[in-house]
């Protein structure tokens, strides 16, 4: 049911704008043309929740073959993605992402790395969860490029990237944090008590100086 939710929500999202109020949108649904685009922005928006989740091809088969039967449409898998960086905003396929002012990816001339073709496909993906607020599991072998894309996708978006390595000594407090009660008194007392450690301590010092002191005199 959580899917089917997303898999609206990007529909809806490449059918409509932001800006549209309902006029608008009232407006394009009742275009004689609009059942024949929701279909085609469902097939779609049908990879980045389904068939991409699929780790065989296989099972990506099976998958748009289902969708072929219930819809009638052929889902036609795309092996390259369209890529165009603007100074406000980065396109990978059909993800779109405002970009904010960075240093990282000049405004003009050379940049210091690009997404090559066999990324694309992955980025977009990653580009559409990021855009929608979704969480990502990126799944792949030590040294497949996971962190990379990550890396990537922040610089081009102008994102801080945080690092954790999770292991299996890793705790869920590790990951979410937790709370303790506040006592600001606690604190009051901890500071009052160390500063009688020092002033005791002084006194001693002092204390014993002048008693040496006076026996040479």
């Amino acid at each position: 049911l959580r899917d089917m939710f997303r898999w609206c929500s990007l529909i809806e999202e490449s059918l409509f704008s932001k800006t549209d109020n309902q006029n608008i949108i009232d407006k394009i649904r009742n275009n004689e043309n609009f059942i024949e685009k929701e279909i085609k922005a469902a097939s779609i928006c049908f990879g980045p929740i389904y068939i991409q989740r699929m780790r065989s091809d296989d099972d990506r088969k099976i998958l748009m073959d289902l969708f072929q039967n219930v819809f009638g449409v052929k889902i036609i898998p795309e092996h390259s993605s369209h890529f165009q960086l603007t100074p406000t905003h980065v396109q990978i396929g059909h993800a779109f992402l405002e970009r904010r002012e960075i240093e990282w990816w000049p405004k003009s001339g050379e940049c210091k790395e690009l997404p090559i073709h066999q990324h694309l496909s992955a980025l977009e993906a990653l580009g559409r969860c990021v855009s929608m607020n979704w969480p990502v599991i990126l799944t792949g072998g030590a040294g497949s490029g996971k962190s990379g894309l990550i890396r990537m996708l922040g610089r081009m978006i102008g994102a801080r990237v945080e690092h954790f390595t999770c292991t299996s000594g890793t705790d869920i407090s590790d990951l979410l944090g937790g709370f303790e009660q506040a006592n600001p008194k606690r604190s009051l007392l901890t500071g009052v008590d160390s500063l009688k450690d020092i002033g005791v301590k002084v006194s001693s010092i002092l204390c014993s100086r002048i008693c040496s002191n006076s026996k040479k005199n």
